[in-house]
């Protein structure tokens, strides 16, 4: 899972071994993590839309925002990353207005992103990865500005949380569902 600083991983594990993982990070014990340099994957989507990535099955998936309108691309990899192809189908019928997120929960991709027409968060899944349920996404019950955000672990019980910038506004809104709830709501 990826961090940014300043955001801070708080576990269910004490406090002093969060604040000794956090030392030893400072006195650069575990900053030796390499990464490779990156390669072009072959697309583009806007700089202000960035993509995301979930793995479902041995494949990566990456959705992000056409380059040159709204809508919704998916591309996969079989091979780590190393290739890329566009899925089936590369354009899913969905159209937004911000990056997308994702999340693989149950075996199933969840794909929330603002709609393109709109404020309201929108959501699409699809059990393979190819095929996603319903011709027009399910609407959340929430607005947003911007790219939503969404998380599941077992800090949340298995819960799934959104959290957005409210629509018309600058305040932080969370939201949250049972994540068994997702799939059925079509």
């Amino acid at each position: 899972m990826p961090y940014s600083f300043p955001t801070v991983y708080r576990s269910k594990v004490h406090n002093n071994n969060v604040l000794f993982l956090l030392s030893l990070f400072a006195a650069g014990v575990l900053s030796n993590i390499q990464w490779n340099s990156g390669s072009y994957t072959g697309w583009n989507t806007n700089s202000n839309t960035p993509p995301t990535i979930v793995t479902l099955g041995n494949n990566l998936h990456i959705f992000f925002q056409d380059t040159n309108g709204n809508g919704l691309q998916h591309i996969i990899s079989s091979d780590a990353g190393t290739t890329w192809q566009q899925a089936n189908p590369f354009h899913p019928p969905f159209t937004l207005s911000s990056a997308p997120c994702a999340l693989v929960y149950n075996e199933q991709i969840h794909v929330l992103f603002r709609d393109g027409n709109g404020n309201g968060i929108l959501h699409a899944y699809s059990t393979d990865g190819s095929t996603f349920i319903g011709d027009t996404p399910f609407y959340i019950g929430q607005n947003c500005d911007g790219q939503p955000q969404i998380a599941s672990s077992s800090l949340t019980n298995g819960i799934v949380v959104l959290a957005a910038v409210d629509h018309a506004g600058n305040g932080i809104v969370r939201s949250t569902t049972n994540p068994l709830l997702m799939a059925s709501s079509y």
